[in-house]
């Protein structure tokens, strides 16, 4: 396929060290920025899914976005909690 536009990937750091993942990460994100792809990751590995944009989850065989907008600080200086939008 010439010129793909979606780029999924299933477990790409599965059964690798945290230096290799990192890296891997690293050249997903550059392929991202380079390429103009989307980028679908399937994983079960939190550390990964805190790189990605958009985070859906499936929850109880429901799929569940965590939304991730700019930190909202209290007048007290605590981060308030990120919400969850069920599609």
């Amino acid at each position: 396929v010439a010129g793909p536009r979606v780029l999924l990937a299933d477990e790409p750091t599965g059964n690798l060290d945290s230096a290799t993942s990192a890296q891997v990460l690293q050249l997903i994100r550059e392929m991202r920025r380079l390429l103009h792809l989307t980028v679908v990751i399937v994983t079960h590995d939190p550390r990964v899914a805190k790189c990605a944009d958009r985070q859906l989850n499936l929850i109880d065989g429901q799929l569940v976005e965590t939304v991730k907008p700019e930190p909202v600080h209290s007048s007290a200086g605590a981060v308030l909690p990120v919400g969850m939008r069920r599609w």
